[in-house]
């Protein structure tokens, strides 16, 4: 392994070197089988490689393999995003008092929306829909990662967690999905957030219990964003199932007509913000 890249509670990530096939991929270790039954988090990897084959598609992160080091740690290869997350960019923005360009975020905004039609076609709800989640490779194209949580929808399909689990990220959960009732527009949800996160920098505040965020947005967080884009993210994240976007399919078009005209405070220019976002049908070699 070449360099240590991040990770979090359960997983540390390592660009590596595969010197059969002369590429760089990141090596994403479990750290939780100390706790756990080692079994346990190498069938979660072996989940996610298993997942990750059935929707390939070029804005989706590829998942190589998956196994276990002679030490008992439990690893799954993953292709290599030499810009890391999405989430990464958002914090650099901020840091220097900016947001991501406009143009960008609209680039990002439909790569994502395009991955998350493939795996609803699948029969899958990702669950875990966030820009820590959507990767970014050295062409400048964004990826969405980590499906390995996803909720299988398929009959018969075995499950790692039982229905009336909650599964995600607080913050990015709607109503239902906190009550572990995830769904396909739970991840309309998510991805509301997560536009609204590239577009304003920040995360809408929402209604909490117990100082956590509950799944309702306040209605003083639509000051943040620009009155063409607010319908469109009121819609994404309305607080009921029933009222918000119910597809990927029918919210795409609406992606394309959206005004992604700049706003204040300034962006970044597309010089600062590199590599400037494409569509992965646009890749050198596609």
């Amino acid at each position: 392994m070449d360099a240590f890249v991040g990770g979090g509670g359960q997983a540390l990530v390592f660009r590596a070197r595969d010197t059969r096939l002369e590429r760089d991929v990141a090596v994403k270790l479990s750290t939780a089988h100390t706790s756990v039954d080692p079994k346990l988090s190498l069938d979660r990897f072996e989940r996610e490689l298993k997942l990750s084959s059935r929707v390939n598609h070029p804005h989706i992160l590829q998942v190589h393999d998956c196994g276990a080091l002679t030490t008992g740690h439990p690893y799954v290869l993953l292709e290599w995003m030499a810009e890391g997350p999405l989430s990464l960019h958002v914090v650099r923005a901020g840091d220097a008092g900016l947001l991501l360009p406009m143009s960008h975020v609209a680039c990002y905004a439909r790569a994502i929306a395009v991955a998350m039609r493939v795996v609803h076609q699948a029969q899958m709800v990702h669950r875990d829909l966030k820009p820590d989640n959507v990767l970014i490779n050295a062409q400048g194209i964004a990826k969405l990662a980590d499906v390995g949580v996803a909720r299988d929808l398929r009959p018969g399909a075995g499950q790692l967690t039982e229905t009336g689990t909650a599964v995600g990220t607080l913050g990015f959960m709607a109503l239902e999905q906190l009550d572990g009732m995830a769904c396909f527009q739970s991840d309309i949800f998510s991805f509301g957030v997560t536009l609204y996160a590239l577009v304003t920098g920040r995360l809408p505040e929402q209604v909490r219990v117990g100082g956590l965020p509950v799944g309702v947005i306040e209605e003083s967080a639509w000051d943040l964003v620009p009155e063409t884009l607010r319908p469109l993210l009121q819609h994404c994240t309305a607080a009921h199932v029933e009222d918000r976007v119910q597809s990927f399919d029918e919210l795409l078009p609406l992606l394309q007509a959206a005004d992604w005209s700049e706003q204040d405070p300034p962006a970044l220019s597309a010089d600062e913000e590199a590599p400037r976002p494409i569509s992965a049908a646009a890749a050198p070699g596609r």
